[in-house]
């Protein structure tokens, strides 16, 4: 029993000892195998799809938020009454803003009026001058709402209402007509009221003269004629289908005499053939041949008798139609003609010559009252009127008072509208235009808003600010903070709506200098594809495909991902 035991466990030492062994050596690695293994595994690609997107480039810079540039204003030729000292009988307010057509400041009880043009006002207009600077009135009074008829440089009467008329809506009478040049002027005026009026009055009665007929009778005039057309067109229609059927019926009468021409035929060479037989029909059959001739000789009389009818049947009815026809087309035109002479206009010659002899005499009053205007109208005086380059602007500052004499300088405005000061590096300048859209940050009032760029400087260094860059004006679309600095993006660049693109890293370069993308299939393949480079912004470009094709969602490679080795245990 010892030695047994002895003996089983000395095998299981054995066994032991030779399975580590195994183990051991299945751990030894070659340094081959070792640097096999160490290989980092194969790069996995890298892809995005194919976008639809719209690319932009953009400038982005900052600016200061002001009010246009003030600038002083003094009266060159202050009003003065019957030759007393000119003194301010009303100031304005300091914060007002001035607008086109509007009181400045009232002097010895006249006013200073305020128009937007470039020439400065450098006499008094009086009817019948002329030149650029009364162009420029007319031109401003049209702009506030005053019709000073032709623009053309004139001062005509015409020029002289239109200053009357807006002198009137301030509450001020014009400098104008003494008191015998007034009443000649309230006459001529009188004349052309009553010659307006027998102008209205005539052409009421040729109004009336030419009334149309009530609308009801219009249509039922219109219902007769349509009726009339479709009883036409039925007619029309009736008769193609009755000359086709009666045509058809010729047509088979015709093959019914053929049919029965070659039944005759058959029917005589079957006779003749009996006839001739040997031996000799019997007679009862000879008999039936003989009959047989007979009946397809009738036959053929009936239906050459029956051909003989249709054509004249066909002839009678294609007659019938053609009456038909003609009697609708007759019914028709008269329907048409009669609408016509009663919506007809009426004879109105007699309303037309009362028309025109109002009408002459009108011309002849106004030319009249114009002639009078031109020699005694009101005139547009130096001392009440100034032209300002812009408008609106806004009153900052007010020199004077009620009682004080008027002497220099009276007030300072500046433009009553924001603008923003920026600028731009030179090498941007040729991107930006007056007139282009701005997009406007105010982080202060955390308002996001629009404007344009309204002014652009000739060359750098302009406007304070530096050698290297080029002044800009920017004139936002909202109120904004005066005084606080603001962001500004200006588009530059844009492809106007959504593009194919991918990311900048997706394509690369041929050997050719042609630019290509690497697309991933389904199947996990892939292929190079040469495109065009459109706008590229933000990361992304625009492609398009030059041989093959390319669609959103498609993938394309961007890179390439290399997978962590693992530390080895030998390590």
């Amino acid at each position: 029993m010892r030695r047994t035991t002895t003996l089983a466990i000395g095998l299981a030492a054995v066994v032991v000892a030779a399975s580590g062994g195994w183990y051991a050596g299945s751990q030894i690695k070659s340094p081959a195998q070792v640097a096999a293994e160490a290989e980092p595994p194969p790069p996995s690609r890298i892809t995005v799809p194919v976008e639809m997107r719209t690319l932009g480039r953009d400038i982005i810079i900052r600016g200061d938020v002001r009010f246009d540039q003030p600038a002083g204003i003094t009266l060159a030729d202050p009003p003065a009454v019957l030759g007393g000292a000119s003194i301010v009988t009303l100031a304005p307010d300091e914060g007002t803003d001035l607008s086109e057509g509007s009181l400045v400041i009232e002097v010895s009880g006249r006013p200073i009026l305020v128009l937007q043009g470039d020439l400065p006002m450098f006499r008094s207009i009086r009817p019948g001058d002329e030149g650029d600077d009364v162009m420029q009135l007319e031109e401003a009074l049209a702009r506030i709402g005053f019709d000073p008829g032709a623009i053309d440089g004139a001062y005509s009467g015409d020029t002289a209402t239109a200053v009357d008329a807006w002198y009137r809506s301030l509450g001020y009478e014009p400098i104008g007509p003494n008191e015998q040049e007034q009443a000649e002027l309230d006459a001529a005026k009188s004349s052309v009221d009553g010659a307006a009026r027998d102008v209205a009055f005539a052409k009421q009665a040729l109004a009336a003269a030419k009334a149309p007929l009530p609308q009801s009778a219009i249509l039922e005039l219109d219902a007769a004629v349509a009726s009339a057309q479709r009883t036409l067109e039925d007619a029309r229609a009736n008769a193609g289908v009755s000359d086709a059927a009666a045509a058809a019926a010729v047509t088979s009468a015709e093959q019914d005499v053929t049919d029965a021409t070659a039944a005759k035929a058959l029917a005589d060479e079957q006779l003749a053939a009996g006839q001739a037989a040997e031996p000799p029909l019997t007679p009862e059959d000879l008999a039936a041949l003989e009959q047989a001739s007979i009946d397809a000789a009738t036959a053929l009389r009936d239906a050459e008798s029956w051909l003989a009818q249709s054509l004249i049947d066909r002839d009678q009815t294609a007659r019938n139609n053609a009456n038909l026809v003609a009697d609708a087309e007759d019914r028709f035109a008269i329907e048409k003609a009669r609408r016509s002479e009663t919506v007809a206009p009426a004879d109105t010659s007699e309303f037309d010559a009362a028309l025109a002899d109002a009408s002459k005499r009108l011309s002849e009053a106004q030319s009249t009252y114009n002639g009078l205007l031109a020699k005694t109208g009101v005139t547009a005086l130096r001392s009440e009127i100034m032209f300002m380059r812009r408008l609106p602007v806004r009153i900052d500052r007010v020199f004077v008072e009620r009682g004080d004499g008027v002497a220099g300088e009276i007030m300072q405005v500046t433009g009553s509208e924001l603008a923003i000061d920026t600028s731009i590096a030179v090498a941007d300048a040729g991107l930006i235009d007056v007139g282009d859209e701005v997009i406007i940050e105010d982080s202060f009032s955390d308002i996001t808003t629009t404007g344009v760029v309204t002014q652009k400087a000739d060359r750098p260094g302009t406007n304070n600010v530096d050698g290297d860059r080029v002044y800009l004006e920017v004139s936002p679309n909202e109120d904004l903070s005066e005084g606080f600095n603001v962001k500004l993006t200006i588009p530059v660049e844009s492809t106007g709506g959504d593009v194919l693109a991918v990311p900048l890293a997706a394509l690369s370069a041929t050997a050719d200098g042609a630019t290509r993308i690497e697309v991933e299939h389904e199947d996990g393949t892939t292929t190079f594809l040469v495109v065009t480079i459109g706008l590229d912004a933000g990361g992304y470009a625009e492609i398009n495909a030059v041989d093959g094709e390319i669609h959103e969602g498609d993938r394309v490679v961007v890179g390439t991902e290399q997978t962590p080795v693992a530390p080895s245990s030998d390590a």
